[in-house]
């Protein structure tokens, strides 16, 4: 499952490194270092929510029951 986070900081990038018209600037360049640091952020969040989904519900959200196939 794709976070929020990871598509806005994929767009970052690719906003800034195509955008050929403006001089690559260390506002810029900050800029992307934050978007990074956000959707880290957005990873550990959701790695929290499944840790404590599965200590009170008993199961995992990461791997779904093996189905158990018909004899």
């Amino acid at each position: 499952m794709t976070c929020w986070t990871d598509r806005i900081c994929h767009g970052l990038f690719q906003r800034h490194l195509a955008d050929n018209t403006r001089e690559k600037d260390s506002v810029g360049f900050e800029v992307l270092l934050m978007a990074q640091a956000l959707e880290r952020c957005g990873d550990h969040t959701k790695n929290l929510a499944e840790e404590l989904y599965s200590l009170i519900e008993g199961h995992t959200l990461r791997h779904p029951p093996k189905r158990v196939s018909a004899p």
